[in-house]
């Protein structure tokens, strides 16, 4: 948020907003719509983190036009990992798999490949 305050984020051509599943986070992720697009950045998706028992449904909806690129659950492998300062991808290789689904997800919005 500091970065859209001050207008460092000039140039940019998307933002991806990391939310959890919590109103609170939910707002977060609004404001930063509206503060990317008085930065002139169209395009803002947006990547669940420490999911739980929700439906990403419920994620979307809450979210409302912020487009819901997936999601990562909590798991207590990904805090163990970090704990003892291991890689994802040596511990957790559904995480990284999921962040390769949402590259692809996010490449196909924009057209990157």
């Amino acid at each position: 948020m500091e970065h859209l305050g001050r207008g460092t984020a000039r140039g940019v051509d998307a933002f991806i907003v990391v939310v959890e599943p919590g109103q609170r986070s939910f707002a977060t992720a609004r404001s930063v719509v509206h503060m990317a697009k008085d930065l002139g950045v169209k395009k803002v998706y947006a990547v669940a983190n420490k999911v739980g028992e929700v439906s990403p449904m419920v994620i979307q909806d809450a979210l409302g036009d912020i487009p819901l690129l997936g999601l990562f659950p909590y798991t207590t492998e990904a805090v163990q990992a970090d704990l003892q300062g291991e890689p994802l991808f040596d511990s957790c290789p559904d995480m990284v798999r999921r962040a390769e689904d949402i590259l692809q997800r996010l490449c196909g919005m924009t057209g990157d490949s």
